[in-house]
């Protein structure tokens, strides 16, 4: 089928280079190509719409802006939106102003990203390089940066590189994406870094919709020689907005079906690629027709594994699912061809069609088979990547939660930890679901994962901390089992899981929990240090400041006064033998008390904060410090009247901090932004209500929150 637009030829590269970034190219026009390939943006079939090069010129100026050699941004957008058309339209323009770009591959590994990064810096000319499903691919994305950060000043010269990154949701996975490389921190919380910037729907109009689908409907007929339909669907469904569901209406139109919903127009272009399936293996000899169903398995799998290099690569589970491994050979080597973006057999794409391929599949009598063959053995990518594949089918297809969580029963322990990233990554109800299967496990198989996975779950990701309680209950639990009164170390780590426990109920929202398990860390810390001073004075300290911030939730300021003066004395007398492990916590611990002092007694604060801070050893302290001691500053200096230098220098301070840091000091800024009477930045990442110390703060300076 013959394209619309011109094919695109690449900037000369060298061949390794281009084994790195690929820009996938349209099919000969004489090829025979399936119904799926006929939707791919790469096909460029249906031209670029108009409608999309407002958003394009966007993206043209962010990659032209000379304020930075390297920047990276995030696009985010819903399947079949058009983000693969966007970027592959940005890609040529800036192939026309004498740019390298192109993809990451599908199957590019961290090793693949730091190469790209090195060869990069050896060019001469600037380059944009597009991440695909950027959430799932974060070692890639940081090995990328990472290499790159490491060899912009080595190379001949400095030259513009652009990183942009696709995703479906900026959820928890890119708020915590800067805190997992310090050597990318900088980067990824500097304004060299923008994002997430939402794709806008295309056709927010449904005279829009109906303008672009007539628009479909002649090119894909004229292409495919069919007579030109005469119908006119309706289109004012939300999912119409975005291109990719306009044309597969039209495609179904030109081949004579009705258009179905726009929820069942995936699964019906299941039925056009099943007859491509038929087609090919009908070429084989009549015999082999029949075997549709097994490449509808075949393909499933690829789908789920994003790409199966061999069918040796499958055939351990091929096997399992009782097919036979003659045909898996048969099938393999007739559907490899069929789709040729890169060697192996890849998942069927676009990838709302894979994801109803695998919902169809999982549905079906192999279902529960499969999925047992993809999450028992232990692969942590292929978990991962299945994992992925299946949290984004089950919002559209919550019929499959049973035999899921049946799967995830069976299952948990050897697929616990890719399950965690997956449902940071992809926010679906596959993070409930887990909670729900974990909760039902026997106990040992609780403590197990527990131990495990429990202190690799960050606090901070909301989606995830009801289950993160639950862990903290569950590692309390066997290790209030085994302790022992001869055995300190059985003590040490009962009281390490009632600071863990105490902490995440504080994340969830639920202080008068946390509060009996910080005081009773407390108690035990203290029983330790008593016996063993130089080993357990700091978990002691930890502990004292954490049960302080517990006794402020309740409005306790007296008592988290006490508790902190304590803590401050003991960071003091270790910062004498090791300043660069304590010096830090020994200044916080002073500012708290400051903080606590005057909201239990109302003493002023100003002349304790006149105090110079510490000298600390890292700018990332000095920056924290700066902020903690700006901000008691302004929201203590005059109850009435605001002291509008000390706010403003207190907002820089903010401004200052990287986005980790501007989480810890969340509170803080809600109550700046209140007094500046200014919206604030970012929605808050903690649930439940405000603490009473907050709202102590907010009665004082008359402000609501």
């Amino acid at each position: 089928m013959t394209q619309t637009t011109p094919p695109f030829v690449p900037a000369t590269a060298s061949a390794a280079l281009s084994r790195l970034l690929v820009l996938p190219s349209p099919h000969p026009n004489d090829a025979k190509l399936s119904d799926s390939q006929l939707l791919c943006a790469e096909e460029a079939i249906i031209p670029f719409d108009t409608n999309g090069l407002a958003f394009l010129q966007t993206q043209l100026d962010w990659a032209h802006a000379g304020d930075s050699a390297l920047s990276v941004r995030l696009v985010t957008g819903p399947s079949g939106a058009g983000k693969t058309r966007q970027a592959l339209a940005l890609c040529q323009q800036l192939h026309q102003a004498g740019w390298h770009s192109g993809f990451l591959p599908r199957d590019c590994d961290p090793h693949h990203g730091a190469a790209l990064g090195r060869q990069i810096w050896e060019a001469h000319q600037p380059y944009c390089v597009v991440v695909d499903d950027a959430e799932m691919r974060q070692p890639v994305v940081l090995a990328l940066l990472k290499t790159l950060l490491a060899n912009r000043e080595t190379g001949p010269h400095p030259v513009q590189v652009r990183v942009l990154l696709l995703a479906r949701h900026a959820g928890d996975w890119w708020r915590l994406l800067p805190g997992k490389d310090s050597d990318c921190q900088t980067l990824l919380d500097s304004s060299a870094c923008s994002g997430p910037i939402a794709l806008p729907a295309l056709y927010p109009s449904e005279a829009e919709r109906q303008r672009a689908y007539q628009v479909a409907l002649q090119i894909l007929a004229q292409g495919l020689k069919r007579s030109l339909p005469s119908s006119q669907p309706d289109l004012s469904a939300p999912q119409f907005a975005h291109p990719l569901y306009l044309h597969m209406a039209a495609l179904l139109a030109v081949r004579g079906q009705a258009t179905p919903s726009a929820d069942a127009l995936a699964s019906a272009m299941l039925g056009l690629e099943q007859d491509y399936w038929r087609q090919a293996l009908n070429h084989l000899g009549p015999e082999h027709a029949g075997l549709v169903p097994q490449a509808t398995l075949l393909m499933t799998l690829a789908t789920l594994c994003r790409t199966i290099v061999s069918d040796r690569d499958i055939e351990p589970i091929w096997r399992a699912l009782g097919q036979d491994k003659a045909e898996l050979k048969t099938l393999f080597k007739t559907l490899a061809p069929l789709y040729t973006d890169r060697p192996g057999l890849q998942g069927l794409r676009p990838d709302l069609l894979g994801e109803a391929l695998v919902a169809s599949t999982l549905s079906g009598p192999h279902g529960a088979q499969l999925l047992d063959a993809m999450l028992s053995k232990d692969d942590s990518q292929r978990h991962h990547t299945s994992l992925t594949v299946l949290a984004r089918v089950l919002p559209r297809h919550p019929e499959l939660s049973t035999v899921l969580e049946a799967a995830l029963k069976r299952h948990l322990t050897s697929c616990a930890a890719e399950l965690l990233a997956v449902c940071a990554e992809s926010p679906s109800p596959l993070a409930p679901l887990a909670e729900q299967v974990y909760r039902q496990l026997p106990k040992q198989q609780r403590w197990q994962i527990a131990g495990a996975v429990g202190k690799k779950l960050e606090f901070n990701v909301p989606s995830l901390l009801t289950l993160k309680v639950v862990l903290c209950e569950n590692v309390l639990e066997k290790a209030r089992q085994k302790l022992s009164p001869d055995k300190p170390q059985t003590l040490s780590d009962y009281a390490a899981a009632l600071v863990q426990l105490s902490i995440a109920l504080h994340y969830q929202g639920e202080p008068d929990a946390a509060l009996g398990f910080s005081q009773e860390a407390v108690r035990t810390y203290q029983t330790l240090a008593q016996s063993n001073p130089e080993r357990f004075e700091p978990d002691w300290a930890l502990a004292l400041d954490n049960y302080a911030s517990d006794l402020a939730d309740h409005g306790q300021f007296d008592a988290a006064l006490g508790a902190t003066q304590q803590a401050h004395q003991l960071y003091t007398q270790l910062a004498q033998s090791k300043p660069s492990w304590y010096l830090y916590e020994q200044e916080r611990a002073r500012l708290n008390t400051i903080l606590w002092q005057w909201l239990a007694s109302n003493t002023p604060a100003q002349a304790a904060l006149a105090q110079p801070l510490l000298a600390m050893p890292s700018p990332d302290a000095t920056r924290d410090l700066a902020f903690q001691s700006a901000a008691l500053s302004a929201l203590s200096a005059n109850p009435v009247t605001p002291d509008k230098a000390m706010l403003q220098r207190a907002l820089r301070a903010w401004a200052a901090l990287d986005k980790e840091q501007q989480r810890i000091w969340e509170d803080f800024y809600v109550l700046l932004a209140a007094l500046a009477e200014q919206p604030l930045g970012a929605p808050a990442t903690t649930s439940g209500p405000r603490p009473l110390w907050m709202s102590e703060v907010a009665r004082r300076l008359g402000v609501v929150l």
